[in-house]
Formats: structure tokens, C-alpha cells, sequence
């Protein structure tokens, strides 16, 4: 899955199993506990509730076999619902975001699901990914917000 504007992207997708879970949460806690704790308490046992294998799948950059992230998306009868995409710091901004977003939205499309939604957290840097993905907020809300594609 090359970007031909930027060859360093180069994954490939790999499901997730309960070895994944200490990657994923930690990756998590990582881009996401200094965000949180902003507007309230941290809890890492939310996290570990949400961690279902069937929605999560691993990024691994093909070149160095890493784990550079994952997204977990969850099937909705009316829409794709994109739970979580989290990208090590060091591979941030480089177009993984980006190419995950074609892949998402690409299998929302074959599952008759073209409606997709996230909840992002306010100054998480995602949302201008988004929203030059043509994503817009929907709904205001006092930590976050809805955004539609």
C-alpha cells in the first residue's frame, strides 16, 4: 500500500490478538493519557474494555516488520464507526493516517456502510487529517466532537 507521493508509507495490515494488547495500549496511553487528563480522569481500564480483536487491526511497516500503529473500526448497521487510530509519534504526519482513512473507507464502501464517524478529542492532532480528508464536525461536544464523512 505505497503512497506514490510519499514511498516511505509502506504497511501492510495485520489482525490483532491478545499478545497485540500491550503494543496497543501502551501506544494509546502514550498519544492519548497527556490529552485526556486535560478534561478528566485517565482510566486504563476503559481501554482495556473497548480492546475487541474482531474491530483492531496492527500496522506494520513492511520494511522493518515494526508495529507503527493500528486503528480499530466497528461495524454499525448505518455507518463505519472508526474507534481509534493510533500512530507511533516517530511515523506520525508522513501519510499513514491518510492511507488507513482510503482503507477504511474503501471497506465501508464494500460493506454498504459509506457513512463514517469518529468522536475526536479536542487538540488531538487527527483532526486536521480529518479534516483535510473531507471529514466535518457534526456535533460539538464539551471535550470532543462528531465528525462525518
Amino acid at each position: 500500500m505505497n503512497n506514490e507521493n510519499n514511498p516511505q508509507v509502506n504497511f501492510r495490515m495485520i489482525k490483532a490478538t491478545e499478545e497485540n494488547f500491550q503494543f496497543c495500549y501502551t501506544l494509546y496511553e502514550n498519544n492519548m493519557k497527556e490529552l485526556i487528563e486535560k478534561n478528566m480522569e485517565y482510566k486504563p481500564e476503559i481501554f482495556k474494555a473497548n480492546f475487541r480483536l474482531n474491530e483492531i487491526r496492527l500496522i506494520e511497516e513492511k520494511e522493518s516488520g515494526e508495529f507503527i500503529g493500528y486503528f480499530q473500526i466497528q461495524y454499525k448497521k448505518d455507518l463505519t464507526y472508526i474507534k481509534e487510530i493510533q500512530i507511533q509519534k516517530a511515523f506520525q504526519n508522513i501519510g499513514y493516517e491518510t492511507q488507513i482513512l482510503k482503507i477504511i473507507e474503501k471497506e465501508a464502501n464494500e460493506n454498504k456502510l459509506p457513512k463514517l464517524e469518529i468522536n475526536m478529542k479536542n487538540d488531538y492532532y487527527l483532526s486536521n487529517i480529518f479534516t483535510q480528508f473531507g471529514f466535518k464536525i457534526s456535533k460539538e461536544l464539551k471535550n470532543s466532537k462528531i465528525m462525518e464523512l
